[in-house]
């Protein structure tokens, strides 16, 4: 999206740049159809080459991924996946072709805009005027669009995959009415009004929607939200900049080079918007992400808590030689121990046409000496959490199963049975069927104890079910009781024991999780470098349309140093706004979703402010540093050569 926002930039510079050229063609007959054939042309020739080396730095980028990825993976225990890189010929040619694609479409759009000049204003090198009122024709149209809009979001509103219409429908449909409430109230008020309903619908819309925004759990309703926030804060910021300008005039007074860096921005609210888009974007993400890679790594005791509740370790033996219980209470550190009947059992909820494999843990009284795993869900049945266990040591036909239950694959929960439901259990061995019903269910499935049941009902779902499986708490802390662990896994070796505290197996769980979010910041960086190598070469084009525009306050008396300054503050002031709008944006959302409960419960926002800084103060410095060329080339041009009729 930044790259779209950079070409149209672009081709609107250049169509400023050869205004006068334009107006002398369209004047000698040129008509409009071959004005855009040759922009389209001229463009076809810059997307060929540019996708040709993009396509080529992407296969040394996914190399790159592959390698840094592939040990972050590779080492995450028993969540561990092999990555191996492939560069498959038809990937690179779709993605080339879509690149191109993609590039002529946004350039096929721009050059219709920028052919729709008139002649005489061009030649004369004059701004178009405004229209007085929006035609009746737009305003038709946009009312046709705002009615879809409008039925888009009733549609989508409550459907499995209705986030897109949720996002984007109210947007569509305001921006829609912009033509006829343009007539009504006036083109800047109502450009307002809709920018700025468009970004409250942007951040709170989940919320008034009960979360359908993100229900599909789909990662790019992240990005389209993030699309639609940065697009109407960029279009409300450009909008009040006409508000804000004599405020900024008056601070500006006693510092020229700074009028003179603020002038153009001011003045240029459209180009300035497309810059504005392309930084808020980037640094929406690259917040965002930042923000909620800390959250997530801020979580680990309510993640421990949610797995184990107050145990706090976990021991796995070999089904054919499990140490005794005794033993494991008499090693050192040991307090409690709670025996677990574990095994296999195939699974056939309804509406499932075959029956799956999952573990079963039987447990019995010993479990319930500490605090259990807390429920996610149980039948209104019970009034709390332990009654709910407490059942399941009664009733022989009642489970609770964790909340990853015959999911496989990764990625978030999908609870494929409810509170209530009946489930068929087979016997893997012997194919002996029996029923049980869902009373609750845990957020525990980190460690693969799959559904609870009793000692005795787990023994008759399964043939495979042994006491093989342990829960421990110890005499220290979270912190020290991994030496516990380390000890009665070396004495225990001949039983083929696994030993692990709970919080060691979520962070070696997590870890995987918050490198992988390392991993997407430093790939969104190659967006930063983008945003920053297109406002260089955006300073660069400044540099060229406005040199006579230089020469003259050259020869009026400004020194080079203050020309210098004045490109250097207006690239600094664009590159400013676009970070504060970014940034500001990316805390507000994730504000909002981890409030809304939407990456779960108890999860507290925990800003990063010192990475924030650096993200934030790199970004600005860069693009200083990206304008430093530009500026100086610009400061030294000599006034004669400047002022030329002809280059």
């Amino acid at each position: 999206v930044a790259g779209v926002l950079l070409l149209v930039n672009i081709f609107v510079m250049l169509s400023e740049e050869r205004k006068a050229q334009l107006g002398m063609l369209r004047a000698v007959g040129m008509r409009r159809a071959d004005l855009v054939r040759g922009f389209v042309i001229e463009g076809a020739i810059y997307a060929l080459l540019a996708s040709v080396l993009g396509a080529v730095l992407g296969i040394g980028v996914g190399w790159v991924i592959v390698k840094f990825a592939a040990p972050i993976f590779g080492g995450s225990g028993d969540f561990a996946l092999d990555l191996i890189f492939d560069a498959d010929i038809e990937s690179i040619i779709g993605g080339f072709c879509i690149g191109v694609l993609i590039s002529l479409v946004t350039i096929l759009f721009t050059s219709f805009r920028i052919s729709r000049v008139n002649i005489i204003r061009a030649i004369r090198d004059l701004p178009e005027p405004r229209l007085a009122r929006s035609r009746l024709r737009t305003v038709i149209a946009g009312v046709v669009i705002a009615a879809l809009g409008i039925v888009w979001f009733i549609i989508s509103v409550g459907g499995s995959n209705g986030w897109l219409g949720s996002i984007l429908g109210p947007p569509l449909a305001a921006f829609g009415l912009l033509p006829l409430l343009s007539r009504i109230i006036g083109r800047r008020t109502a450009v307002l009004l809709v920018s700025g309903g468009s970004l409250a619908w942007g951040i709170f819309g989940n919320q008034l929607t009960d979360g359908a925004f993100f229900d599909g759990g789909d990662i790019f309703a992240f990005v389209v939200q993030g699309i639609l926030l940065t697009f109407s804060a960029v279009i409300l910021l450009s909008q009040s900049q006409e508000t804000l300008e004599g405020g900024i005039r008056k601070v500006a007074a006693r510092w020229l080079s700074l009028r003179l860096g603020l002038a153009y921005p001011l003045a240029r609210r459209f180009r300035t918007g497309l810059t504005l888009g392309m930084y808020s974007l980037v640094i929406f993400t690259m917040v965002f992400i930042s923000v909620l890679s800390n959250v997530f790594g801020g979580q680990i005791d309510n993640a421990v808590a949610s797995e184990a509740g107050k145990w706090q370790a976990l021991v796995t033996a070999s089904g054919s030689n499990p140490p005794k219980p005794a033993a494991l209470e008499d090693a050192e550190g040991v307090d409690r121990v709670a025996t677990l009947t574990f095994g296999q059992a195939l699974f056939q909820p309804e509406g499932f046409a075959e029956p799956e494999a999952w573990p079963i843990s039987g447990v019995n009284e010993d479990f319930f000496a500490v605090r259990p795993p807390p429920l996610e869900e149980r039948l209104d049945d019970y009034s709390s959490d332990q009654k709910a266990w407490d059942a399941i040591l009664d009733d022989p036909e009642a489970v609770i199963v964790d909340i990853f239950f015959l999911q496989g694959g990764g990625g978030p929960p999908e609870l494929v049975v409810e509170p209530g439901d009946a489930l068929t259990v087979i016997d893997p061995v012997t194919g002996a069927s029996s029923e049980r019903r869902v009373i609750g269910i845990t957020s525990a499935g980190q460690a693969f104890s799959g559904v609870f049941m009793s000692t005795e009902s787990a023994k008759t779902a399964s043939s495979t079910a042994t006491p093989s499986r342990f829960y421990l708490t110890t005499d220290r802390t979270d912190q020290q009781a991994t030496g516990v662990t380390d000890r009665i896994q070396g004495d225990f070796l001949s039983n083929g024991v696994e030993a692990q505290t709970f919080r060691a197996l979520i962070e070696e769980s997590q870890q995987a999780s918050l490198q992988f979010f390392d991993l997407m910041q430093g790939y969104l960086a190659l967006g930063l470098v983008v945003g920053v190598a297109g406002l260089g070469v955006l300073m660069v084009r400044a540099v060229r349309e406005r040199r006579r525009d230089v020469g003259v306050l050259r020869s009026l008396g400004f020194e080079a140093h203050q020309v210098r300054r004045a490109f250097v503050l207006e690239a600094g002031f664009v590159a400013l706004e676009g970070i504060l709008v970014g940034a500001a944006l990316a805390l507000v959302t994730a504000s909002q979703l981890v409030s809304n409960g939407d990456f779960g419960e108890g999860v507290e926002l925990i800003i990063p402010w010192g990475q924030l800084g650096i993200l934030t103060g790199t970004a600005l410095v860069a693009s200083l540093l990206a304008t430093a060329w530009p500026a100086q080339q610009a400061s030294s041009i000599p006034p004669a050569v400047a002022l030329r009729v002809a280059d």
